[in-house]
């Protein structure tokens, strides 16, 4: 009678492909054969996350001896919940794992075809903490890399990367980044403060010109010209000149934007709807949108050359707002803008 070792391998493959991910890590641990033919299919999912353990951050008193010290600590700040949501980030966990091992998150990456939607990178309130964790991701992956020609390019493929890492952002957020494949990489998200420095070679590399999306909680003290490439950014800026804005309404006017493109601004210092209007032969007319729980000084519509677009800019207080949508249903085109979370 014959059993699986006798079947076909291409049959075998088939099977894998209708496997949950939960079931092909389980297979995967079957048998060499099987873990080449597991890493050989494609995995899609819409949801990772490396994030601490609840005791991952412990501080060790000075006063334990250097030896203990060192292991202790190894043994403390290597642990992460490495947790996979097979649909979206609501749904609960396909696969959940504590481990101290990035093996089984970097084996989703062995096929070349695989990737996830969206990777969130969440925890270690300790800098030390921190900078070990992306140490070891960094370690792991260039030691897969060295140890199996066939991965001599292996990088991680995700559409969206949120850095929730708490702490002064430095090289390491350029060092993580260049795990990433360039190619697949769309959007960022960063909630913790940038050093001018390091902005200024984040924008230099390859993986900020591919983007489509950004978002930075912190405020900056930076140019706008680094965003308006982006089809949507949502920045905190020290300073926001009526120029910028006009600007940015430009970008997306004259480049036809896609549709839910757009950008939100917040600043701190004093901007005036007349001072955006200053230079331009436009008209400034009112004309708000309905439905909305926000209360704009000022709505001002742009009609597009496609005929089926328009661009709606609102003014509120302290913060400047402008998307695509379509103009048939504009109000309810703003609450998709608006829901269309990162």
């Amino acid at each position: 009678m014959p059993t699986w070792l006798d079947l076909p391998l291409q049959f075998k493959i088939s099977v894998v492909e209708i496997l949950d991910y939960k079931s092909r890590s389980r297979f995967r641990q079957c048998s060499t054969s099987e873990k080449l033919i597991v890493d050989s299919c494609p995995v899609y999912l819409e949801y990772v996350k490396l994030e601490k353990t609840s005791n991952s951050d412990y501080q060790i008193p000075r006063a334990f001896p250097w030896k203990n010290l060192q292991c202790t600590q190894k043994q403390i700040d290597s642990t992460f919940q490495f947790s996979i949501k097979e649909y979206d980030e609501f749904y609960p966990d396909t696969c959940s794992l504590t481990t101290s091992s990035f093996s089984e998150f970097f084996s989703l990456f062995e096929s070349p075809f695989s990737s996830v939607r969206k990777l969130v990178l969440k925890g270690f309130d300790y800098q030390n903490s921190k900078i070990i964790f992306l140490n070891q991701m960094k370690q792991s992956i260039l030691s897969k890399r060295e140890t199996n020609y066939d991965l001599f390019d292996l990088k991680i493929r995700a559409k969206s990367v949120c850095w929730f890492l708490v702490g002064q952002i430095g090289k390491e957020l350029l060092e993580t980044l260049a795990l990433f494949d360039s190619n697949v990489l769309r959007r960022v998200c960063i909630t913790e403060s940038i050093s001018l420095k390091v902005f200024e070679k984040l924008v230099r590399t390859e993986h900020w010109r591919n983007l489509e999306r950004v978002m930075f909680v912190s405020r900056m003290d930076v140019s706008i010209d680094y965003f308006l490439h982006l089809g949507r950014y949502d920045i905190k800026l020290k300073e926001l000149k009526a120029a910028d804005v006009w600007r940015a309404v430009q970008k997306m006017l004259f480049n036809d934007a896609p549709r839910l493109s757009g950008f939100t601004i917040f600043y701190s210092n004093t901007l005036t709807v007349e001072e955006i209007f200053k230079h331009t032969i436009i008209p400034i007319t009112d004309e708000p949108l309905k439905e909305t729980w926000l209360t704009a000084r000022h709505t001002q519509r742009f009609r597009m050359n496609t005929g089926v677009h328009i661009f709606v800019l609102l003014f509120l207080d302290g913060w400047i707002q402008g998307f695509v949508g379509r103009a048939i249903d504009i109000n309810q085109e703003y609450s998709r803008f608006m829901n269309n979370f990162f």
